[in-house]
């Protein structure tokens, strides 16, 4: 999958909109808009740097949808971090090949 065709991603239940906008003016890499459902990501950093903060993106978006950020951060809240994560992935990324 290349990653900039992407247009929706789904987690944890919620389609998130995902946009790759030149942010420059910003002078952001790019950021999580919970309100709108929607991700931006800075087309003008290099691909992999592009790659690496989609994910970072989507960490935030799931910590939103699963109510992390309303919790003390416990070993309990540290696991629930790792299932959802894993669980976006999932839905979105096909890593192993059946």
């Amino acid at each position: 999958m290349n990653f900039k065709t992407l247009k929706m991603i789904d987690v944890l239940g919620k389609k998130i909109k995902v946009v790759f906008r030149d942010m420059t003016q910003d002078n952001v890499c790019g950021h999580y808009v919970y309100d709108k459902n929607l991700i931006e990501i800075n087309n003008k950093l290099n691909k992999e740097t592009q790659e690496v903060t989609l994910l970072h993106e989507i960490i935030h978006a799931v910590f939103f949808r699963s109510g992390i950020l309303n919790t003390k951060v416990s070993a309990d809240a540290e696991e629930v971090i790792c299932d959802q994560v894993a669980k976006v992935i999932q839905e979105n990324f096909k890593l192993v090949k059946k």
